[in-house]
């Protein structure tokens, strides 16, 4: 049988988080809000409606890799559980907290917005915490190669008999992306809004559920796993093998279905003689709970940008290919596709599906079982697309083809009604150049409503 290896191509254009921001100064509507859901009014335009999140294991286990060996840390997710929350209308995945009774939100608004505190000393009159919302472009990326092996078939193939599968993931966060959190708790707390973000992709999937659950971290120092090309860029094929390795010599603690390591360094590879980084992704086929449910993905440290490429990765772990066949076609644009396509981009297609129910019948049983004690993910109920205004989104995605100010965007009817919008800059007093982006989850779209999984709507949110 075949074990396949999938790659992620990078988006050509990739717009890199830096630039232009705008603020806004959030606030709990307390009369509209309960024990489980809150509502948080980001500014006129923003309003989210949240939900209690579940991600997080009670206590997770916490590795800090070094050259002497791992350092393990049993670290109580209690408060940051009682912070996390998504809304589904507008895919929005965020922490919420009280800070001198003021909230104080970060996370993904939608598919495009970002949202993060900035200095308290800039409170506005009322004693509210200023935020920033900025724009990130998910990539749209183009088809990839995939490469054999012939080992995990071995398993003996067995009829599916639940209805529900919680996958226990650990995240290895690489040395380049770790160091932009201080402290742990905000490491946690990234990639609890993170892997909530990748749940929204899978709510439709059924027979069973699945939902992915953050049960341990390891804060790479040393990058044990990983091999370069040159400084600052992986050789993703042997870092990917690289963490096979690291795996099965027993360096991830605990026994979590899946390995997932984020890298805040580019990856690449040699092809016809040439440097390619035209890359973000990378994983074995799984499936879960064997040595080979591995994966590496890209992201940019607290900007939430790598949502799409890990919730893609995952899917391939978890036993699907991408969507080449005349059933679904690429051009359909679902998830493990890099076509745009709409809302379809936010769930997996029927043959997604199909082939990780087969995958899921290699499992060994035991997979079944939740064994940690803990999921880091539950106290965060936010969501991409609650944290950006779309001026804000606009100057991220065009930073790369303007250092202007003189940033606008144009909502169309039409484009609205899709969400989908133009993010516009002059060229001169009476030209300008607009760029086609995809609205985020949270955000606006036409009437007072706004777009959740590529849909304009009245959608509730947590």
């Amino acid at each position: 049988m075949l074990l396949f290896v999938f790659v992620v191509f990078a988006n050509l254009a990739v717009i890199n988080f830096a630039g232009s921001q705008f603020f806004v100064y959030p606030r709990i509507l307390n009369e509209r809000t309960t024990a489980s859901n809150l509502v948080l009014q980001l500014n006129q335009d923003i309003t989210l409606n949240l939900k209690r999140s579940s991600v997080l294991a009670d206590e997770l286990l916490v590795a800090t890799s070094t050259l002497e060996g791992n350092q393990l840390e049993l670290v109580n997710t209690s408060d940051i559980q009682a912070s996390l929350y998504h809304d589904l209308h507008h895919q929005s995945s965020v922490i919420v907290r009280a800070r001198d009774g003021e909230a104080e939100v970060e996370g993904i608004i939608n598919h495009n917005l970002r949202i993060k505190p900035v200095s308290a000393s800039k409170r506005s009159h009322r004693g509210e915490i200023p935020h920033r919302i900025y724009e990130v472009e998910e990539p749209k990326n183009i088809p990839i190669t995939m490469s054999n092996g012939n080992n995990w078939r071995k398993i003996t193939k067995r009829a599916l008999d639940f209805d529900r599968f919680a996958v226990e993931v650990h995240v290895v966060s690489d040395s380049v992306h770790q160091q932009n959190f201080a402290k742990t708790q905000e490491l946690i707390a990234y990639f609890a809004v993170l892997l909530n973000g990748v749940n929204l992709r899978y709510l439709d999937m059924r027979e069973p559920r699945i939902k992915f659950m953050l049960v341990g971290i390891t804060r790479s120092l040393n990058d044990a796993y990983a091999k370069h090309l040159k400084p600052g860029i992986l050789d993703m094929d042997k870092s990917l093998d690289g963490l096979y390795d690291y795996y099965v010599k027993g360096n991830i603690p605990g026994k979590p279905d899946v390995v997932h390591l984020v890298t805040g360094q580019d990856m690449a590879r040699i092809e016809n003689g040439a440097l390619d980084k035209d890359y973000t992704g990378l994983a074995f086929g799984g499936p879960p709970c064997t040595k080979r449910a591995v994966s590496l993905s890209e992201d940019i440290a607290s900007s939430y940008k790598g949502v799409f490429i890990m919730a893609h990765e995952l899917g391939h772990v978890m036993g699907s290919p991408h969507d080449e066949t005349e059933q679904c076609p690429w051009s359909e644009g679902y998830l493990m596709s890099y076509v745009d396509g709409g809302v379809k981009k936010y769930r997996l297609s029927r043959c997604s599906e199909r082939r990780i129910r087969d995958n899921l019948k290699f499992m060994p049983r035991r997979c079944v079982g939740i064994v940690s004690q803990s999921t880091y993910m539950y106290h965060y109920k936010k969501f991409p697309g609650q944290k950006v205004s779309k001026k804000h989104y606009c100057k991220k995605l065009l930073r790369k083809y303007t250092t202007s100010n003189d940033i606008f965007y144009e909502k169309l009817e039409d484009n609205s009604r899709r969400c989908k919008m133009k993010c516009c800059f002059l060229t001169s007093p009476t030209m300008k150049r607009c760029l086609n982006a995809t609205v985020l989850d949270g955000m606006k779209c036409d009437g007072g409503m706004t777009c959740r999984r590529g849909v304009c709507g009245q959608h509730e949110w947590p």
